[in-house]
């Protein structure tokens, strides 16, 4: 059985040919990369007998949000493993020890904590975006 099934009861006998030059042919293909139609003779169905066509549009602000919120991760990630192990390190240390690594670990935790306030307001200026 075929990847595509009929969506009708009544199978579709008759053939329609059609000749296009190499660049309607590529328009064709271009249009139909933008549909939600996976066929050539649906979408020209479609276009033929006025019928609805989906065209999917991308959404670029989301594209540039993704962006940033995969690098805003990818350093967050870091910096957390980074803080994760002067915790480690603070408590298996003798107190006398201390004096070095706990001046550190207060830094590592302002960066965190910063890198935490860049992404709330990276979230808080994109919500106000869409939100509009």
């Amino acid at each position: 059985m075929g990847k595509f099934k009929k969506k009708t009861g009544e199978p579709r006998k008759f053939w329609c040919h059609i000749r296009l030059t190499e660049a309607e042919h590529n328009l064709l293909n271009e249009r139909l990369k933008t549909t939600t139609f996976r066929m050539v003779s649906e979408y020209a169905r479609s276009a033929i007998f006025d019928k609805p066509i989906t065209i999917l549009t991308r959404d670029k602000s989301l594209d540039e949000l993704m962006q940033i919120l995969i690098q805003l991760r990818v350093d967050l990630h870091a910096l957390s493993k980074n803080f994760n192990q002067v915790v480690k390190k603070v408590n298996t240390i003798p107190k006398t020890d201390a004096n070095v690594w706990v001046p550190y670990s207060l830094e590592m935790q302002q960066e965190l904590l910063r890198r935490i306030q860049q992404i709330q307001n990276k979230i808080d200026l994109f919500s106000d975006k869409w939100l509009q």
